[in-house]
């Protein structure tokens, strides 16, 4: 039998065992021999003649420069694509979609000029923290706005953190992860964007609250046993208590009016005021803060040009009056969350929210002028007991109480 096929009986185990002997003898022979030669080879490399040696030298050289370029060549491909990828393809990818931190189209950027010794500024003005600022004025009675934080995360993705004030809850940190654009975690409907319960203001604003009578009739104004009710457990509180409450008037007042009630009002301070923008029943509240609070702006000249007041802290031209200077302020954050609807369907999506409802909302108020049906209060037990008698206020509805005001 030939060598070839014991090799191939001993590799597919169907060999006896005096076939297996013969096979491995002969490798053990074969191993041997390859270790004479390459023994014998090496020996003779030495007396090779010098120009052999010169010329392999050469080659090996030429090989080695050969095969370093290529690997430069690779690297430096691989190098070129990762910044590629880094500096043009992931921020064209990102531009797809919402980026807090990027300038609106359409909208002045507060932040243009400012030059690296203004960082904070930079950091601090973002279009997130004015968005979230205009919005929470206009539909979270009581809170403010005075930080949001944006972290990239790569792929249209971003973790926001959003620190607010209010005036009767004190600070309140939210987060949250949007990515491409739409919410992810974190938010719901009692969000950062605290919104009144709809009916506070009974008749005068948006209500879905309906009392029947006796006879059966539907009624939307507030009853007497409910303000009863809130009469009459106001002498028990002690002294000390804090009181927030929202108020409607018989009829919508004009600014100028409003003001007139603060200074009457002493006791009691007008913490946000509710403008009538729709004679439907149904609609969004949306208003504006007495007391502005936030950060200072330092807007450009072509951001004040289109969003006059938008910023009440600071703020007072010559010759201007406070009710001029509230109605360009609350107009202003009404035109400039018109052009914020990717701001609106990441974050405010929750609460339904979208720039139809400002559009709608100035379109309203430039045919009906501006209109106050009701106003959110914080004051003290007396403060509030006599308030609540005044013949101006129509409705009158606890929001929230604490034991003073060093409650928190």
């Amino acid at each position: 039998m030939k060598f070839a096929e014991l090799l191939q009986k001993y590799k597919d185990g169907s060999a006896t065992d005096e076939e297996k002997r013969l096979v491995e003898e002969e490798l053990e022979k074969n191993e041997l021999i390859n270790e004479y030669l390459s023994d014998k080879l090496l020996s003779e490399l030495p007396t090779a003649e010098s120009s052999d040696r010169q010329e392999l030298k050469k080659i090996r050289s030429a090989v080695n420069r050969r095969l370093w370029k290529m690997v430069g060549i690779c690297a430096a491909i691989l190098l070129g694509a990762g910044a590629l990828v880094y500096y043009v393809g992931l921020p064209a990818y990102n531009r797809q979609f919402y980026d807090p931190l990027a300038a609106v189209e359409g909208v002045p950027d507060i932040r243009e000029g400012k030059t690296e010794e203004n960082e904070t500024y930079i950091n601090s003005f973002s279009p997130l923290y004015l968005s979230a600022s205009a919005f929470t004025e206009l539909h979270c009675p009581g809170s403010t706005v005075f930080s949001a934080e944006a972290e990239p995360l790569g792929f249209g993705a971003y973790h926001i953190r959003i620190s607010s004030v209010h005036a009767f809850d004190g600070q309140k940190d939210f987060t949250c992860k949007v990515v491409k654009g739409e919410q992810q975690q974190g938010i719901n409907r009692q969000w950062f964007f605290k919104t009144p319960l709809a009916g506070v203001f009974y008749e005068r604003g948006p209500s879905e609250v309906v009392f029947v009578d006796d006879n059966g009739v539907e009624h939307r104004e507030q009853q007497a046993d409910s303000r009863e009710l809130y009469r009459d457990a106001l002498p028990d509180l002690p002294k000390s208590a804090q009181i927030s409450a929202y108020i409607s008037f018989p009829q919508d007042i004009s600014l100028e009016e409003l003001l007139k009630l603060e200074e009457e009002w002493a006791d009691c301070s007008i913490n946000w005021a509710a403008v009538r923008t729709s004679d439907s029943s149904y609609y969004r509240q949306m208003g504006f803060a007495m007391n502005n609070g936030g950060q200072i702006l330092e807007p450009t000249e072509e951001f004040e040009a289109m969003f006059p007041a938008f910023s009440l802290l600071g703020r007072k031209k010559d010759g201007e009056t406070d009710a001029e200077l509230l109605k360009e302020h609350f107009l202003s954050m009404l035109r400039y969350l018109c052009d914020l609807e990717d701001f609106l369907k990441a974050l405010c999506a929750v609460n339904g929210h979208s720039a139809k409802d400002y559009k709608e909302a100035l379109d309203y108020i430039d045919e009906n002028g501006i209109g106050i049906y009701g106003v959110y209060v914080i004051g003290s037990k007396e403060g509030i007991m006599a308030l609540e008698q005044r013949p101006e206020v129509n409705s009158f509805m606890i929001e929230d109480i604490k034991l003073s005001i060093f409650s928190s």
